[in-house]
Protein backbone atom coordinates (compact mmCIF):
# COMPACT_ATOMS: atom_id res chain seq x y z
CA UNK A 1 0.00 0.00 0.00
CA UNK A 2 1.76 3.55 -0.99
CA UNK A 3 1.12 6.24 0.45
CA UNK A 4 1.20 9.95 -0.62
CA UNK A 5 4.03 12.15 0.80
CA UNK A 6 3.17 14.39 3.29
CA UNK A 7 2.28 18.52 2.15
CA UNK A 8 5.54 20.14 2.39
CA UNK A 9 3.25 23.42 3.34
CA UNK A 10 1.54 21.17 6.28
CA UNK A 11 5.25 20.37 7.36
CA UNK A 12 6.58 23.91 7.41
CA UNK A 13 6.40 25.98 10.75
CA UNK A 14 4.09 28.98 10.45
CA UNK A 15 6.03 32.05 11.56
CA UNK A 16 4.14 34.02 13.60
CA UNK A 17 3.63 37.35 13.23
CA UNK A 18 3.92 39.75 16.95
CA UNK A 19 0.46 41.46 16.13
CA UNK A 20 1.03 45.19 14.83
CA UNK A 21 0.84 47.81 17.63
CA UNK A 22 -1.65 50.48 17.01
CA UNK A 23 -1.04 54.12 18.03
CA UNK A 24 -2.96 55.28 21.23
CA UNK A 25 -5.32 58.02 19.82
CA UNK A 26 -5.26 59.74 23.24
CA UNK A 27 -1.96 58.96 24.53
CA UNK A 28 0.08 59.55 21.40
CA UNK A 29 2.05 63.06 21.60
CA UNK A 30 3.45 63.73 18.02
CA UNK A 31 6.04 66.37 19.59
CA UNK A 32 6.86 63.69 22.18
CA UNK A 33 10.24 61.98 21.66
CA UNK A 34 9.98 58.65 23.39
CA UNK A 35 7.37 55.41 21.90
CA UNK A 36 6.68 53.42 24.88
CA UNK A 37 4.30 50.04 23.94
CA UNK A 38 2.54 48.28 26.11
CA UNK A 39 0.23 45.35 25.23
CA UNK A 40 -0.71 46.20 20.65
CA UNK A 41 -0.64 49.67 21.64
CA UNK A 42 2.01 52.64 21.13
CA UNK A 43 2.38 55.49 23.43
CA UNK A 44 4.63 58.52 22.61
CA UNK A 45 5.16 61.16 25.10
CA UNK A 46 8.08 63.29 25.84
CA UNK A 47 11.10 61.58 27.83
CA UNK A 48 11.74 64.39 30.55
CA UNK A 49 8.43 63.41 32.45
CA UNK A 50 9.51 59.89 32.44
CA UNK A 51 12.37 60.42 33.81
CA UNK A 52 11.76 62.72 36.49
CA UNK A 53 9.22 60.47 37.51
CA UNK A 54 10.44 56.94 37.80
CA UNK A 55 14.29 56.11 38.37
CA UNK A 56 13.35 52.94 36.90
CA UNK A 57 11.97 54.12 33.58
CA UNK A 58 15.06 56.76 33.38
CA UNK A 59 17.66 54.14 33.63
CA UNK A 60 15.72 52.18 30.41
CA UNK A 61 15.85 55.31 28.53
CA UNK A 62 19.01 56.46 29.15
CA UNK A 63 20.61 53.24 27.09
CA UNK A 64 22.48 49.99 28.19
CA UNK A 65 26.05 49.60 29.11
CA UNK A 66 27.08 50.55 25.85
CA UNK A 67 24.90 53.79 26.09
CA UNK A 68 22.99 52.81 22.76
CA UNK A 69 19.59 54.33 23.34
CA UNK A 70 16.95 52.70 23.87
CA UNK A 71 14.38 54.85 23.19
CA UNK A 72 12.95 54.95 19.39
CA UNK A 73 10.07 55.34 17.00
CA UNK A 74 7.19 53.49 16.41
CA UNK A 75 9.43 50.81 14.39
CA UNK A 76 11.77 50.44 17.95
CA UNK A 77 9.61 51.07 20.73
CA UNK A 78 10.24 50.94 24.87
CA UNK A 79 8.54 47.53 24.80
CA UNK A 80 7.18 46.78 28.04
CA UNK A 81 5.59 43.43 28.33
CA UNK A 82 3.40 42.47 31.19
CA UNK A 83 1.99 46.19 31.43
CA UNK A 84 -1.28 47.11 30.47
CA UNK A 85 -2.30 49.92 27.78
CA UNK A 86 -4.47 51.53 30.05
CA UNK A 87 -1.73 51.88 33.08
CA UNK A 88 -0.26 54.19 30.73
CA UNK A 89 -2.87 55.80 29.08
CA UNK A 90 -3.97 56.97 32.73
CA UNK A 91 -0.26 58.21 33.65
CA UNK A 92 0.17 59.65 30.19
CA UNK A 93 -3.71 61.48 30.80
CA UNK A 94 -2.65 63.01 34.06
CA UNK A 95 0.88 63.87 33.69
CA UNK A 96 -0.19 66.10 30.76
CA UNK A 97 -3.42 67.15 32.47
CA UNK A 98 -3.86 70.94 34.21
CA UNK A 99 -4.08 70.79 38.14
CA UNK A 100 -7.96 71.74 37.89
CA UNK A 101 -8.29 68.38 36.28
CA UNK A 102 -6.77 66.24 39.00
CA UNK A 103 -9.30 67.40 41.56
CA UNK A 104 -11.39 64.79 43.27
CA UNK A 105 -14.53 66.31 42.39
CA UNK A 106 -13.27 66.14 38.65
CA UNK A 107 -13.36 62.26 38.60
CA UNK A 108 -16.14 60.05 37.82
CA UNK A 109 -16.95 56.80 39.48
CA UNK A 110 -15.88 54.89 36.67
CA UNK A 111 -12.40 55.90 37.72
CA UNK A 112 -12.22 53.91 40.30
CA UNK A 113 -10.95 50.51 38.80
CA UNK A 114 -8.35 52.71 36.63
CA UNK A 115 -6.88 54.64 40.18
CA UNK A 116 -6.22 51.35 42.00
CA UNK A 117 -4.43 49.57 38.93
CA UNK A 118 -2.52 52.94 37.90
CA UNK A 119 -1.65 53.70 41.63
CA UNK A 120 0.00 50.12 41.36
CA UNK A 121 1.32 50.88 38.13
CA UNK A 122 3.37 53.56 39.12
CA UNK A 123 4.23 52.45 42.71
CA UNK A 124 5.94 49.48 40.08
CA UNK A 125 8.15 51.89 38.52
CA UNK A 126 8.97 53.87 41.70
CA UNK A 127 6.88 56.93 40.63
CA UNK A 128 6.54 57.82 44.12
CA UNK A 129 4.12 61.11 43.81
CA UNK A 130 1.96 59.11 41.28
CA UNK A 131 1.66 56.10 43.51
CA UNK A 132 0.12 58.13 46.69
CA UNK A 133 -1.82 60.85 44.65
CA UNK A 134 -4.54 58.28 43.90
CA UNK A 135 -5.30 57.31 47.08
CA UNK A 136 -7.10 60.56 48.25
CA UNK A 137 -9.24 60.30 44.93
CA UNK A 138 -10.49 57.28 45.79
CA UNK A 139 -11.09 57.81 49.35
CA UNK A 140 -13.58 60.63 48.07
CA UNK A 141 -14.98 58.15 45.09
CA UNK A 142 -16.05 55.91 47.51
CA UNK A 143 -17.19 58.17 50.01
CA UNK A 144 -19.60 60.51 47.14
CA UNK A 145 -20.03 57.37 44.53
CA UNK A 146 -20.83 54.36 47.10
CA UNK A 147 -24.43 53.56 45.82
CA UNK A 148 -23.23 52.46 42.56
CA UNK A 149 -20.23 50.52 43.21
CA UNK A 150 -20.77 46.86 43.28
CA UNK A 151 -19.45 44.10 45.60
CA UNK A 152 -16.22 43.79 43.12
CA UNK A 153 -15.64 47.03 43.54
CA UNK A 154 -15.79 47.43 47.07
CA UNK A 155 -13.98 44.42 47.38
CA UNK A 156 -11.15 45.66 44.75
CA UNK A 157 -10.62 48.89 46.81
CA UNK A 158 -10.67 46.94 49.84
CA UNK A 159 -8.08 44.11 48.95
CA UNK A 160 -5.43 47.26 47.63
CA UNK A 161 -6.52 49.21 51.06
CA UNK A 162 -4.69 46.35 53.00
CA UNK A 163 -2.38 45.91 50.15
CA UNK A 164 -0.87 49.14 51.06
CA UNK A 165 -2.00 48.95 54.69
CA UNK A 166 -3.78 52.30 54.13
CA UNK A 167 -5.60 52.67 57.25
CA UNK A 168 -7.79 56.11 56.10
CA UNK A 169 -8.22 54.31 53.08
CA UNK A 170 -9.39 51.06 54.71
CA UNK A 171 -12.08 52.89 57.19
CA UNK A 172 -13.55 54.81 53.98
CA UNK A 173 -13.93 52.02 52.32
CA UNK A 174 -15.46 50.05 55.38
CA UNK A 175 -18.08 53.07 56.32
CA UNK A 176 -19.24 53.36 52.60
CA UNK A 177 -19.37 49.40 52.55
CA UNK A 178 -21.30 49.29 55.82
CA UNK A 179 -24.15 52.02 54.62
CA UNK A 180 -24.33 50.31 51.46
CA UNK A 181 -24.62 46.64 53.43
CA UNK A 182 -27.63 48.66 56.19
CA UNK A 183 -29.65 49.74 53.12
CA UNK A 184 -30.03 46.56 52.08
CA UNK A 185 -28.54 47.42 48.90
CA UNK A 186 -25.39 44.35 49.34
CA UNK A 187 -25.06 41.67 51.49
CA UNK A 188 -23.41 40.96 54.44
CA UNK A 189 -22.61 37.45 53.61
CA UNK A 190 -20.71 38.13 50.49
CA UNK A 191 -18.94 41.01 53.00
CA UNK A 192 -17.97 38.57 55.62
CA UNK A 193 -16.11 35.90 52.99
CA UNK A 194 -13.76 39.27 52.57
CA UNK A 195 -13.59 40.15 55.83
CA UNK A 196 -12.78 36.34 56.70
CA UNK A 197 -9.94 36.43 53.51
CA UNK A 198 -8.17 39.27 54.90
CA UNK A 199 -8.22 38.65 58.06
CA UNK A 200 -9.82 42.08 59.20
CA UNK A 201 -11.76 41.63 62.44
CA UNK A 202 -12.79 45.02 62.55
CA UNK A 203 -14.43 44.83 59.54
CA UNK A 204 -16.12 41.76 60.57
CA UNK A 205 -16.97 43.19 64.00
CA UNK A 206 -18.77 46.04 62.43
CA UNK A 207 -20.65 43.39 60.07
CA UNK A 208 -21.41 40.56 62.91
CA UNK A 209 -23.29 43.78 65.04
CA UNK A 210 -25.07 44.96 62.23
CA UNK A 211 -26.07 41.37 61.94
CA UNK A 212 -27.59 41.81 65.86
CA UNK A 213 -28.94 44.91 64.90
CA UNK A 214 -31.22 42.93 62.50
CA UNK A 215 -32.11 40.26 64.09
CA UNK A 216 -32.73 42.26 67.65
CA UNK A 217 -36.73 42.00 67.15
CA UNK A 218 -36.67 38.50 66.95
CA UNK A 219 -34.57 37.40 69.57
CA UNK A 220 -35.64 40.78 71.70
CA UNK A 221 -35.83 39.32 75.50
CA UNK A 222 -39.96 40.62 75.66
CA UNK A 223 -40.56 37.54 72.98
CA UNK A 224 -38.99 34.63 74.38
CA UNK A 225 -40.88 33.46 77.19
CA UNK A 226 -37.93 31.23 78.29
CA UNK A 227 -35.70 34.13 79.58
CA UNK A 228 -32.70 35.65 77.76
CA UNK A 229 -30.08 32.82 79.28
CA UNK A 230 -32.07 30.45 76.59
CA UNK A 231 -33.13 33.09 74.00
CA UNK A 232 -30.16 32.68 71.92
CA UNK A 233 -28.09 29.95 73.00
CA UNK A 234 -25.50 28.76 70.48
CA UNK A 235 -26.76 25.16 70.87
CA UNK A 236 -29.86 25.70 69.48
CA UNK A 237 -30.48 25.89 66.08
CA UNK A 238 -30.40 28.99 64.76
CA UNK A 239 -30.69 30.42 60.93
CA UNK A 240 -29.09 33.76 60.08
CA UNK A 241 -28.79 32.73 56.21
CA UNK A 242 -24.48 32.70 57.23
CA UNK A 243 -21.83 30.40 57.17
CA UNK A 244 -21.73 28.07 60.27
CA UNK A 245 -18.38 30.30 61.45
CA UNK A 246 -20.00 33.47 61.40
CA UNK A 247 -23.71 32.44 62.46
CA UNK A 248 -21.44 30.78 65.66
CA UNK A 249 -19.52 33.96 66.57
CA UNK A 250 -22.51 36.17 66.21
CA UNK A 251 -24.74 33.56 68.88
CA UNK A 252 -21.59 33.67 71.07
CA UNK A 253 -21.60 37.51 71.44
CA UNK A 254 -25.17 37.32 71.84
CA UNK A 255 -25.32 34.52 74.31
CA UNK A 256 -22.59 35.99 76.33
CA UNK A 257 -24.04 39.39 76.55
CA UNK A 258 -27.48 38.18 77.23
CA UNK A 259 -26.79 35.82 79.67
CA UNK A 260 -24.76 38.49 81.44
CA UNK A 261 -27.94 40.58 81.30
CA UNK A 262 -30.22 38.20 83.05
CA UNK A 263 -27.93 37.79 86.10
CA UNK A 264 -27.30 41.61 86.73
CA UNK A 265 -31.24 41.53 86.13
CA UNK A 266 -31.76 39.23 89.08
CA UNK A 267 -28.11 40.64 91.32
CA UNK A 268 -29.14 44.23 92.42
CA UNK A 269 -26.73 46.12 94.22
CA UNK A 270 -26.22 46.07 98.20
CA UNK A 271 -28.32 48.05 100.27
CA UNK A 272 -27.41 49.59 102.94
CA UNK A 273 -29.25 50.41 105.83
CA UNK A 274 -29.70 54.46 106.55
CA UNK A 275 -28.90 55.92 109.56
CA UNK A 276 -32.74 57.90 109.62
CA UNK A 277 -34.20 54.39 108.39
CA UNK A 278 -32.88 52.56 112.02
CA UNK A 279 -34.15 56.04 114.12
CA UNK A 280 -37.26 55.55 112.21
CA UNK A 281 -37.44 51.53 112.32
CA UNK A 282 -37.07 51.50 116.39
CA UNK A 283 -37.48 49.32 118.22
CA UNK A 284 -36.89 46.52 115.65
CA UNK A 285 -34.80 47.89 112.75
CA UNK A 286 -33.73 45.01 111.14
CA UNK A 287 -36.90 43.68 110.22
CA UNK A 288 -38.39 46.87 108.98
CA UNK A 289 -35.33 47.29 106.62
CA UNK A 290 -35.56 44.15 105.49
CA UNK A 291 -39.25 43.98 104.76
CA UNK A 292 -39.66 47.24 103.70
CA UNK A 293 -36.48 49.21 102.37
CA UNK A 294 -35.29 45.86 100.41
CA UNK A 295 -38.11 44.98 99.00
CA UNK A 296 -38.81 48.50 97.47
CA UNK A 297 -35.41 48.49 96.42
CA UNK A 298 -35.90 45.03 94.53
CA UNK A 299 -38.78 46.40 92.91
CA UNK A 300 -37.24 49.40 91.48
CA UNK A 301 -34.84 47.51 90.31
CA UNK A 302 -36.68 45.48 88.29
CA UNK A 303 -39.28 48.58 87.05
CA UNK A 304 -35.49 49.72 85.82
CA UNK A 305 -34.42 47.03 83.66
CA UNK A 306 -38.13 46.58 82.45
CA UNK A 307 -38.02 50.22 81.43
CA UNK A 308 -34.17 49.10 79.83
CA UNK A 309 -35.67 46.02 78.01
CA UNK A 310 -37.98 47.96 76.09
CA UNK A 311 -35.15 49.97 74.53
CA UNK A 312 -34.30 48.92 71.07
CA UNK A 313 -30.62 48.71 72.02
CA UNK A 314 -28.66 46.03 69.91
CA UNK A 315 -26.88 43.37 72.17
CA UNK A 316 -23.16 44.35 71.36
CA UNK A 317 -20.66 45.87 73.77
CA UNK A 318 -21.71 48.92 73.25
CA UNK A 319 -24.90 48.00 73.73
CA UNK A 320 -24.41 46.58 76.86
CA UNK A 321 -22.78 49.93 77.84
CA UNK A 322 -25.77 51.68 76.58
CA UNK A 323 -28.01 49.74 78.71
CA UNK A 324 -25.67 50.44 82.12
CA UNK A 325 -26.36 54.11 81.31
CA UNK A 326 -29.97 53.81 81.01
CA UNK A 327 -29.75 51.64 84.43
CA UNK A 328 -27.85 54.48 86.15
CA UNK A 329 -30.16 57.06 84.51
CA UNK A 330 -33.04 55.47 85.87
CA UNK A 331 -31.79 54.86 89.01
CA UNK A 332 -30.40 58.65 89.07
CA UNK A 333 -34.06 59.83 88.85
CA UNK A 334 -35.92 56.73 90.41
CA UNK A 335 -37.83 57.35 93.84
CA UNK A 336 -38.23 53.93 96.19
CA UNK A 337 -42.12 53.55 96.43
CA UNK A 338 -43.17 55.74 99.83
CA UNK A 339 -43.65 53.62 102.98
CA UNK A 340 -44.30 53.69 106.57
CA UNK A 341 -40.44 54.35 107.40
CA UNK A 342 -39.85 56.99 104.72
CA UNK A 343 -38.00 55.28 102.10
CA UNK A 344 -34.35 56.70 103.29
CA UNK A 345 -32.75 53.28 101.90
CA UNK A 346 -31.94 53.26 98.76
CA UNK A 347 -29.05 52.70 96.03
CA UNK A 348 -27.57 55.80 94.50
CA UNK A 349 -25.12 55.45 91.28
CA UNK A 350 -22.02 56.89 92.04
CA UNK A 351 -18.71 57.49 90.35
CA UNK A 352 -16.46 55.60 92.67
CA UNK A 353 -14.18 52.92 91.70
CA UNK A 354 -15.90 50.48 94.10
CA UNK A 355 -19.65 51.42 92.93
CA UNK A 356 -21.92 48.44 91.78
CA UNK A 357 -22.43 49.93 88.16
CA UNK A 358 -18.80 51.17 87.86
CA UNK A 359 -17.74 47.72 88.39
CA UNK A 360 -20.17 46.60 85.74
CA UNK A 361 -18.96 49.26 83.32
CA UNK A 362 -15.73 47.95 83.86
CA UNK A 363 -16.13 44.87 83.21
CA UNK A 364 -17.57 45.60 79.52
CA UNK A 365 -14.82 45.74 76.44
CA UNK A 366 -14.89 48.76 74.70
CA UNK A 367 -15.80 46.19 71.00
CA UNK A 368 -17.77 43.24 70.77
CA UNK A 369 -15.04 41.76 69.37
CA UNK A 370 -13.55 39.73 73.14
CA UNK A 371 -17.12 38.37 72.67
CA UNK A 372 -16.58 36.96 68.86
CA UNK A 373 -13.07 35.65 68.80
CA UNK A 374 -12.46 35.15 71.92
CA UNK A 375 -8.69 36.12 71.97
CA UNK A 376 -6.05 37.11 74.66
CA UNK A 377 -7.78 35.25 77.41
CA UNK A 378 -10.70 37.01 76.52
CA UNK A 379 -13.16 34.28 77.82
CA UNK A 380 -11.91 35.15 81.41
CA UNK A 381 -12.22 38.48 81.20
CA UNK A 382 -15.80 38.27 79.66
CA UNK A 383 -18.59 40.18 81.50
CA UNK A 384 -18.23 40.15 85.34
CA UNK A 385 -21.73 41.35 86.06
Amino acid sequence: MSTCPADDRSTKRRRIEPPLAKRDPEGYHEDGDCVVRAENTLFKLHGFFIKRDSSVLRGLLEGDSKGAAVEGTDHAPLNRQGDKAQDWRCYIRYRYATPNELLPGRFLSTALTHLISFSRFASGYDMKEWAVWPHGILAHLIRTHANVYTLQDFTSLFDFAHELHHELLREATVIAWMQQIVSGRLSSADAMQVGERLGDRGFLTALYEHVLREQLSIFSLEQNARGPAAALNPSNRVDLGLPPLHTQRILSAYSTLTRAWAQLRQTPPPLLQHPQCKVASAPVPAERHTTACLNAHVNLWRVTFASVDAMSIPWTANGMRQRLECVRNTLLKGQVPGDVFGGYCRYVPSFARDDFLMNCFASVPLTTRRYLFGDEAEDAAAVRL
